[in-house]
């Protein structure tokens, strides 16, 4: 049985193995404390006659009667050192070679208070709140690291059974590299019952699998030991869900740096509009949730565009409008007007209802401008075009009209008439084009 002694001794409980006829096979060191006897006397001793006489009868009787892996719990007064007698809880199983396991607990005081009963109910409803829980919990020593108790859920979590787990330290369980960080945190804790978020940490599970632990526990005298108990949540998919959104932030950032285009976010449920840092690069606005509503937007709209540009949440979210398109006047922090190109489009949720509407918008000024001045450049090649047109029509039509005085009928020389003839074709086709030109213009 000396193979089971390491695991008997690392149990605040007090426990022991029994035979059959009630001689003590092996104990623990808690038992040794809880009893006063050493493991040497208690080796000597049998269970059944350390019993007090009165109490010996009934849980002789119960133990034969014991089946196979049922466990019998009651209260029993057991001998001590002195010839007096400790009450003790006593809870024992019949194990399948026919040899009981038993735990123990010294209920002594709380049978002078009469107060045994609430402490047998409150003994229970702690094993029933720590093992039972949905939640993992481990118990550890604070001196020694040593894992001293843990439940069922964390023997989920972790993938160790609980004997396996009773074997470990809470260095066990973390990255080597991360341990004198852990050392460093837990020595510089000092007793406090009051529960504490410990902090989020990387830990192992049996598989060698990271996880990440939100611990929270507190201190407490656990038999004699200065301990902590702890709930270990596993946040790992939350914390990795974290990280997606972190970096779909960083990317969002990133592309807004990118780009001179504002990024704005409208939330129709609250009204509250976001804008993109650009807004102060581009137009001089502090960027952000910007005064909290769209009145921010209609005020800086130029006056001749507002009724044509300005939306009304109401309209948004129970409208069906998706996607929306405009060029407008937008007024800088500087006074001057920028014109500007927005595009937005509406989320809607599953029974159509706006709920948000995202948009970029940009800054098309330089564009606009340049748009004008061909306009202004064109306007001015047309009405130069138009003036000389006419200004040549002029000396055209004089010569057309020469042309037409001149009686061809009397010409007898051949070359002569051969180039007159030339000339009023030439004249012709100039008149032509003049006309041309001009009636495109006016066009």
């Amino acid at each position: 049985m000396t193979e089971f002694q390491p695991l008997f001794d690392l149990s605040p409980d007090p426990l022991c193995l029994l035979a059959t006829n009630g001689h003590f096979k092996l104990v623990n060191k808690s038992f040794e404390e809880a009893t006063g006897y050493s493991g040497g006397e208690l080796t000597a001793l049998n269970f059944f006659e350390a019993l007090h006489h009165d109490d010996q009868h009934h849980i002789i009787s119960k133990l034969g009667s014991l089946s196979t892996n049922a466990t019998y719990g009651f209260e029993g007064r057991f001998r001590n050192t002195q010839n007096g007698y400790h009450w003790f809880l006593w809870n024992i199983k019949k194990l399948p070679d026919d040899t009981f396991y038993g735990s123990a607990r010294n209920i002594t005081q709380y049978k002078k208070q009469g107060t045994a009963q609430s402490f047998i109910v409150s003994d229970e409803n702690y094993k029933l709140l720590f093992y039972s829980n949905p939640l993992p919990i481990v118990i550890y020593d604070m001196g020694s690291l040593a894992i001293i108790d843990v439940n069922t859920m964390a023997s989920e979590l972790y993938g160790y059974s609980r004997e396996e787990f009773i074997k470990l330290t809470v260095k066990d369980v973390r990255p080597p590299k991360e341990v004198p960080l852990i050392i460093k945190a837990i020595k510089n804790r000092v007793y406090n019952p009051d529960i504490k978020n410990l902090g989020i940490w990387n830990h192992l599970k049996k598989n060698g699998d990271p996880i990440k632990v939100e611990v929270i526990g507190h201190s407490i005298n656990y038999m004699g030991r200065h301990c902590m108990i702890v709930v270990c949540n596993d946040i790992t998919a939350q914390s990795n869900t974290l990280r997606s959104l972190e970096q779909s932030i960083e990317r969002f950032e990133y592309a807004t740096e990118a780009t001179s285009d504002i990024i704005w976010d409208w939330d129709l449920e609250t009204n509250e509009v976001y804008y993109s840092n650009n807004m102060q690069k581009s137009f001089g606005h502090t960027p952000g949730r910007n005064v909290g509503d769209m009145r921010f937007f209609a005020r800086h709209v130029h006056p001749e565009d507002k009724e044509r540009v300005v939306l009304y949440p109401e309209k948004v979210k129970n409208g069906t409008q998706k996607y929306w398109t405009e060029k407008y006047r937008f007024r800088k922090a500087d006074g001057e007007y920028a014109y500007v190109l927005d595009k937005g489009i509406v989320i809607r949720n599953e029974n159509g209802i706006g709920i948000r509407m995202i948009g970029a918008m940009q800054d098309i000024t330089e564009l606009k401008n340049n748009e004008l001045h061909i306009a202004e450049q064109n306007d001015r090649l047309i009405e130069i075009a138009q003036l000389n047109a006419h200004q040549t029509r002029r000396p055209v039509a004089t010569i057309l009209g020469l042309i037409n005085l001149i009686d061809k009928a009397t010409i007898t020389d051949n070359d002569t008439l051969e180039a007159l003839n030339h000339l009023d074709t030439a004249i012709n086709e100039l008149d032509m084009v003049i006309r041309r030109i001009i009636y495109r213009t006016v066009d």
